[in-house]
């Protein structure tokens, strides 16, 4: 069945249907994700097979469970809707550009600070609910003119794949959170021989880990803290633990009973 095709079967006869399709561009893993606006807001849209939309539901569970200011407010939620064999996921965008949009724009050293520490904290607080991401890459960080951070796109790159071990998961989310944090720190003119070693020993170490933490990259970058930032950093360094035992894994994810074949994913406004 061709992409368009499903489309158009989703958006037909529902709230959904309103959306227009601004642009469409390839997503990893074979999966394909759509810019969509609805009224004045803008979404992501990521098409997928029934079976994988369905592994995403514990994820969008959790996000949902708790209030969004004690899990994380920088933490992206979103929604699911099935029709027969096919799925679809929405995001609603962000405040903010992706940090792969500031590739050339240069960041203020505050502003980048900020940021560093605000993505280690939502992603720590992603841990300690039992959470992997699994694709944490420079189009899903989103980043606003103050530095503020929201994370989008949180199990997504885990549907099209077999998942490891608990520890694994978080080692390569540990791993791709110090990817990111080399990008912001260079943006902000922050990245030094000696930083860049600090940053390396922070992730081999954490890796290494029963249970690997972004703490030791926390402590890495402290140094680098402002007045700003300072407690931001000491924060996520005393803050909570991974949880020892995943809340999504892929022979753990609980069976989903059937599902209605519409269900509204995005209210009436």
């Amino acid at each position: 069945m061709r992409q368009g095709d499903v489309m158009e079967r989703f958006t037909s006869g529902y709230r959904i249907g309103e959306l227009e399709l601004v642009a469409r561009q390839s997503y990893r893993n074979g999966l394909e994700r759509w810019t969509a606006r609805l009224d004045d807001r803008l979404f992501y849209v990521v098409i997928l097979s029934a079976e994988k939309a369905r592994r995403l539901l514990p994820y969008a569970r959790a996000l949902a469970a708790r209030p969004m200011n004690e899990l994380d407010a920088h933490m992206l939620p979103f929604e699911s809707a099935f029709l027969e064999d096919s799925g679809m996921v929405i995001f609603e965008k962000p405040a903010g550009m992706p940090l792969s949009a500031w590739a050339t724009r240069p960041i203020a050293r505050s502003t980048a600070m900020l940021a560093a520490f605000e993505l280690l904290r939502a992603m720590q607080r992603l841990h300690a609910e039992g959470l992997a991401h699994g694709q944490l890459d420079a189009d899903a960080v989103f980043i606003t003119e103050e530095g503020h951070v929201t994370v989008g796109f949180v199990g997504l790159g885990n549907v099209s794949r077999e998942l490891g071990h608990w520890r694994e998961a978080l080692a390569a989310d540990v791993t791709a959170l110090a990817e990111r944090i080399m990008q912001l720190l260079a943006q902000g003119g922050e990245v030094s021989r000696e930083m860049t070693t600090r940053v390396c020993a922070a992730v081999e170490g954490a890796v290494t880990d029963e249970h690997p933490s972004v703490g030791r990259l926390a402590a890495a970058i402290t140094p680098l803290a402002d007045e700003q930032t300072y407690a931001l950093a000491r924060e996520v360094m005393s803050g909570p633990a991974p949880a020892e035992k995943p809340r999504v894994f892929r022979e753990e994810t609980p069976t989903v009973p059937d599902l209605p074949s519409v269900r509204t994913p995005v209210a009436e406004s």
